[in-house]
């Protein structure tokens, strides 16, 4: 009895000096440089550049620098950055280079630069793991106007979805591998169900294994479609792709698989089942960190939460079907139906108040819900979250209905057979939200996606006004205004001022800035537009707003005109 007793505590020991080695792997994980999550939007937005965009310099620049708000990265592309005149030629001087804060980006320019207008672009990813993309026009010696501003490729729709489903796929490996585990200790399953759990573990290890490559060559496509290479890739792209800090969580992960598959051989079920727990839970964290989730302490504690909750609350479900309700309940087994009902409200209750922090994150306006791919994909996940909890409250009422009918302690016949059948279909269900969980984490979140357009068009004096703001929502907001003379003879504006004053509100006088100015090319005997575009200004409520739009011809001929729109 000692002996047995003994060798259970060095067992327990040997697990929980796995669980502390797990835990310094993640720790490790977050303090790798860049990988430190901190408190960011869904995306890296731009701080400042150097030149300003539409600059006009008298002095040739040695380097174009950007500062982001979060640290980025650079992407599998031949070109992370460059810089081009008119006619395309490169002035770019050696690949661009990041700090260590990895929030400044700098380009370096060639020596003896000649007076031009040029165009510098870049692409890097966030912490999210999206691409995002800029660029700035500037002028030596001449006005950066004469460029027309480029527009960063969207990466493919297809690589889009193949990364969403093998993510999704990802979490269902979690599910079988640690979740069916864990419920099934819950539950107290017979021997007989513990070996195919077994079984079914190394399954779900080989499924994670698989998707985790996957997710690799996926994402290494998706960020080199978003670039526009659609040519071979080189060698040196894909090992710093290897490296990259996408890659490290995904390389960790199938280290923790192998460690936690060799330590949880042998000794006794509990040592076994802590192991299995631990290394799940890190596997957890290392998934979560390639995703929105990964961009800030807060998102990435709700996010492991979420994942972990569900992933215990479809483990419950996926072993009520397969091992617990394959015959008739025993007393014994109906007893522990009570345990299941427990069990599975934990985990919805943190499901729902986890998933409601994450959802409010993400939206951020209720327009856009409705309006956006995100929201549209959140809905039908919520719908099938619905689906499956009422399904999970029609089984619960049958348990405590057969607790009342049934005097001797268990179902009788055919009953269990029939809240069998109910329980795959909740497990269908809530496997089908986790597939789509995994979609919605490679998509861009619906806040930041919603960009509704306001477009007004006005008569100013000689000249017809069109004027676009985008996103016409709180928040920063950027106008692009074109002016076309009604009169072939009238000349153009140089300048163009715009204010902008609340309808029915006391905020007023907020200028807009606009850099530079882009004239259409010219056609003899017809009027020529020019379109002037805005810097970005804050509108900080929503409502009506007008727009007092000046157009300054020379000192003494100047027109005002206004235009309303509202801010949602």
């Amino acid at each position: 009895m000692s002996g047995r007793s003994t060798s259970s505590r060095r067992s327990t020991a040997a697990a929980l000096l796995f669980v502390a080695a797990v835990l310094g792997v993640l720790v490790a994980l977050q303090l790798l440089p860049g990988q430190r999550p901190a408190p960011v939007s869904a995306h890296a937005n731009i701080v400042s550049t150097s030149p300003e965009h539409g600059a006009e310099l008298d002095e040739p620049p040695a380097e174009v620098v950007v500062v982001y708000d979060e640290p980025v990265t650079f992407g599998p592309y031949a070109d992370a950055a460059t810089v081009v005149n008119l006619e395309g030629e490169r002035f770019d001087a050696g690949p661009a280079r990041l700090d260590e804060s990895r929030t400044r980006l700098t380009i370096p320019i060639q020596a003896d630069l000649p007076e031009d207008a040029y165009i510098a672009s870049w692409r890097v990813v966030s912490a999210d793991t999206h691409p995002v993309g800029g660029s700035l026009q500037f002028g030596y010696g001449v006005p950066a106007s004469v460029l027309a501003p480029s527009e960063p490729e969207e990466p493919s729709s297809a690589l889009t979805l193949a990364v969403g489903l093998v993510k999704g796929v990802l979490y269902l490996g979690l599910v079988i591998a640690f979740g069916v585990p864990a419920a099934a200790a819950v539950l107290g399953v017979s021997e007989a169900g513990r070996k195919r759990i077994r079984t079914g573990t190394v399954l779900g290890f080989a499924v994670i294994a698989l998707a985790s490559l996957l997710q690799l060559v996926t994402q290494f496509l998706w960020l080199r479609s978003s670039g526009g290479m659609q040519g071979e890739a080189a060698l040196a792209d894909v090992l710093e792709f290897a490296r990259s800090e996408y890659a490290m969580p995904v390389w960790v992960r199938m280290a923790l698989l192998g460690a936690t598959l060799l330590a949880s051989k042998g000794g006794s079920e509990r040592r076994r089942l802590i192991v299995l727990l631990s290394g799940g839970a890190a596997a957890l964290v290392t998934v979560v960190l390639n995703g929105h989730g990964g961009g800030s302490p807060v998102a990435l504690i709700s996010t492991v939460l979420h994942a972990a909750a569900a992933t215990a609350w479809l483990g419950g479900l996926v072993s009520l079907a397969v091992l617990m309700l394959r015959r008739r309940l025993s007393e014994d087994g109906f007893r522990r139906m009570g345990r299941w009902s427990l069990y599975a409200t934990i985990c919805v209750a943190v499901l729902l108040a986890s998933g409601m922090l994450q959802s409010v994150d993400a939206v951020r306006y209720p327009q856009a819900l409705f309006e956006t791919t995100y929201g549209w994909i959140l809905l039908a996940k919520l719908g099938l979250v619905a689906f499956a909890l009422l399904l999970g409250g029609l089984g619960w009422r049958w348990v405590r209905r057969v607790s009342r009918d049934n005097p001797d302690g268990r179902p009788a016949p055919g009953q269990t057979a029939r809240l069998r059948r109910r329980v795959r279909w909740e497990a269908g269900a809530a496997a089908a939200a986790i597939v789509v969980s995994g979609l919605l984490s490679s998509l861009e979140p619906a806040g930041d996606e919603w960009a509704p357009l306001a477009l007004q068009e006005a008569e100013i004096g000689p000249y017809h006004v069109t004027v676009q703001i985008a996103p016409a929502r709180l928040g920063p907001q950027t106008f692009k205004v074109t002016v076309l003379p009604l009169d072939p003879a009238q000349p153009n504006p140089p300048e163009l001022g715009v204010t902008l004053q609340q309808v029915d509100g006391v905020l007023g006088d907020l200028p807009v800035e606009f850099p530079y100015r882009l004239p259409a090319p010219l056609s003899p005997g017809e009027a020529v537009p020019v379109t002037f575009t805005s810097a970005a200004v804050n509108v900080p409520e929503t409502g009506e707003w007008e727009g007092t739009i000046t157009l300054v011809v020379d000192r003494l001929e100047q027109y005002s005109g206004t235009v309303r729109y509202e801010v949602r």
